[in-house]
């Protein structure tokens, strides 16, 4: 076995390579012989039998719609902006803005999500007063417990909100 200091700079590549396999031609050969070896010969060989697609199969269409000269390029666009909002706006477009009018507010629900979030803030809060830990956790853990068991009461199930027998509950 050769050391690298024995190799000469001005060895032509082929002969280093001959001189290597013949040093390793046992572990070659065990390694040509594997198990994976051989599943990558059958992947390769299939990989072979494919026929893959090249571009001179394709039309100039593919690519851009034919040219330049066929107007189809990223800065040839004719359209509207999405800058020009008020006058697209005003051409009389079928869109409808969004209502944010939330309707009539049930005040008990407000009360439970009110008491809900006071006792999660509460039991927050109450690791920057130590001394009085005890009574705080008491009481804002009652507030959360009440508003989380209050609101889960108040809702209403997929069963109660159908309209009809076909209605599957969902909602746009």
């Amino acid at each position: 076995m050769t050391s690298p200091k024995d190799t000469n700079d001005a060895d032509e590549p082929d002969e280093v390579w001959q001189r290597f396999a013949s040093e390793h031609a046992d572990d070659l050969d065990e390694v040509s012989r594997s198990r994976q070896a051989r599943r990558f010969e059958r992947h390769a060989k299939r990989q072979e039998k494919e026929r893959l697609l090249s571009v001179d199969e394709l039309d100039d269409d593919a690519f851009a719609g034919g040219g330049p000269s066929a107007g189809h390029g990223p800065r040839d666009f004719q359209g509207s902006s999405w800058l020009d909002t008020d006058a697209v706006m005003d051409e009389g477009s079928d869109f409808t803005p969004p209502n944010p009018r939330l309707g009539h507010l049930d005040a008990v629900k407000v009360v439970f999500w009110a008491l809900l979030v006071v006792g999660v803030l509460g039991i927050i809060a109450t690791a920057l007063v130590p001394r009085m830990a005890g009574m705080l956790a008491t009481v804002f853990g009652l507030c959360a417990l009440v508003g989380a068991a209050g609101l889960i009461i108040q809702h209403r199930g997929h069963s109660q909100t159908r309209s009809d027998y076909f209605d599957d509950g969902s909602r746009v």
